[in-house]
């Protein structure tokens, strides 16, 4: 029995100063850290491979016009994977493996969109998603874009344009006017008569949306369309000639028209267009002129 013990403790040894061999012989790697040997004799690699830890993509699906948490969207990732959001209109991804994702979001009536999300080793990373409805028929979405500077120095002011828009002229109440201090009613538009602006953004690039919602017929009479460059006169805020600013109308039929800020013309204002009986009439407009202040009635183009 001792000297069954006795060898046991020898055969433990040597074991021990074997990995001791291969280990001062060897090297470590940074990368999956291996340790292999490096003089004459020949010894299997011993390689410890690093997997890279999970990642979690999450977030919540609004109405972009309301804020409105969206129920039943449909949240697909490359690999295949799919979640569909309850009533809180979130939406998980556990244990993904770390890369770059197209994500993509679709819900019945809305427009679907996707971005590119790139997820780190172990991140937790959220992302909200908005979505806009899709149009009905007879119905025009108007949405303008610009540059991507968020704020102007040197006095830090937000990059900021606005929509107005002016629904035909009532002698009675005169003009209704859409902008960022009357947005119209999003909430209830299927019946609602006057145009709502959809989104507002303030800090660079845009979207800002609005949409001319009738009741049955389709968009009839004249309305007046344009974007003021809101801090115009700062330090540091350039013409809205220079803001590379683009007006996209989109039509329910599914033809698009798109129009681009004029390249002179001094003032805060760009004309862009007026729609009367659903057509979309330029002729003497589409200038840059000064807005009233305040702003209440569409302003005048220069006369040539």
């Amino acid at each position: 029995m001792e000297k069954h013990n006795f060898r046991s403790f020898f055969f433990i040894l040597f074991l021990l100063s074997s990995f001791l061999f291969l280990l001062n012989k060897g090297k470590v790697l940074a990368e999956g850290f291996a340790v292999t040997a490096q003089d004459h004799h020949s010894f299997l690699p011993i390689v410890y491979k690093a997997f890279p830890a999970p990642s979690k993509l999450s977030g919540i699906i609004f109405d972009d016009r309301v804020d409105d948490r969206l129920s039943d969207a449909k949240v697909c990732i490359e690999s295949g994977q799919c979640v569909t959001t309850h009533m809180d209109g979130e939406y998980s991804f556990e244990n993904i493996v770390s890369g770059e994702y197209q994500v993509t979001v679709t819900k019945m009536d809305y427009i679907s969109k996707t971005k590119t999300i790139v997820l780190p080793s172990g991140a937790n990373i959220r992302q909200d998603f908005r979505l806009l409805p899709e149009l009905s028929d007879g119905q025009i979405r108007i949405t303008v874009t610009w540059n991507d500077v968020k704020k102007w120095p040197p006095s830090n002011i937000d990059n900021d344009l606005d929509i107005h828009l002016w629904t035909p002229f009532s002698e009675s109440s005169g003009y209704y006017h859409i902008s960022v201090d009357n947005v119209g009613n999003c909430q209830n538009f299927e019946n609602e008569s006057y145009p709502c602006l959809e989104v507002d953004a303030s800090q660079g690039s845009g979207p800002e949306v609005v949409a001319l919602y009738p009741v049955v017929d389709p968009v009839v009479g004249d309305f007046a369309f344009g974007v003021l460059n809101y801090y115009d006169g700062y330090q540091g805020v350039p013409s809205i000639t220079d803001l590379d600013v683009k007006v996209v109308v989109e039509r329910y039929e599914g033809s698009t028209e798109t129009f681009y800020v004029p390249q002179t013309g001094t003032g805060d204002f760009w004309y862009v267009f007026n729609i009367e009986d659903g057509v979309i009439l330029t002729e003497d407009l589409n200038c840059i002129t000064w807005a009233g202040n305040p702003l209440v009635d569409p302003p005048v183009c220069p006369t040539p």
